[in-house]
């Protein structure tokens, strides 16, 4: 499934909050950098560098 990075291997998970700059893997299997848009449940919408927008799964 769709992974995303906390920005540092230092962040946890409640400082993954809407507008918070982390790594997102995107349906190509590479991660590209973004931000998080909207927290859903278990997803995030994340809003990449590009404009593209995607709704990804956290890791537990």
């Amino acid at each position: 499934g769709d992974e995303f990075i906390p920005p540092t291997k230092t962040s946890t998970r409640q400082s993954l909050t809407k507008g918070s700059r982390i790594f997102a893997k995107w349906v190509d299997g590479h991660f590209y950098p973004g931000v998080i848009g909207n927290v859903s449940s278990e997803k995030y919408m994340i809003e990449f560098d590009d404009g593209a927008k995607r709704y990804v799964k956290g890791n537990d």
